[in-house]
Parts: structure tokens; C-alpha cells; sequence
């Protein structure tokens, strides 16, 4: 035992790289992945008609007086209480 050679050392392990810091998340992603659920379960229309009856609406309160005025002011504070 005492003639026997000691055994060879085992090789140092390489370094291990640095973690790679994590890029800053872009502000579109996290606002599609809270709106994208968010407006397909809760805004099942697409608002382009909610404009288009507002701006058509605006148009009779323009030829036909200020009950339709009052009409369109309803309709549109409903659509945005539902919002």
C-alpha cells in the first residue's frame, strides 16, 4: 500500500457561466396577455361598431335635435358602464 502511486487527481470542474441576466420584459407582452382573455371573454364585440352607432347617432342628434342628443348620451354611458 505504502509503494502504491497516489491517484491522479481529478480535473478541476470548469467554471460555471454566469447566468444570463433576463432581458426587461417589453411592455406589449404583458399588456396583450391581460387584455388578449380580458377582452374576448368580457368584450365580446369588436369596438369598431360601438364607434360607428356613436358616430351614426351623433349624425341624428345633428339633424334631428336634442332628444337624440340625450339618447346618445345614454347609450354611450351604458356601453362604458359595461366596460
Amino acid at each position: 500500500p505504502a509503494s502504491s502511486p497516489p491517484p491522479p487527481p481529478l480535473p478541476p470542474l470548469p467554471p460555471l457561466p454566469p447566468p444570463s441576466p433576463l432581458p426587461p420584459p417589453s411592455p406589449l407582452l404583458p399588456s396583450q396577455s391581460m387584455l388578449g382573455p380580458l377582452s374576448s371573454t368580457r368584450h365580446p364585440a369588436p369596438p369598431i361598431p360601438i364607434h360607428v352607432c356613436y358616430s351614426a347617432t351623433r349624425i341624428h342628434s345633428q339633424k334631428y335635435g336634442s332628444i337624440t342628443t340625450t339618447t346618445t348620451t345614454t347609450t354611450v354611458s351604458t356601453t362604458w358602464s359595461v366596460v
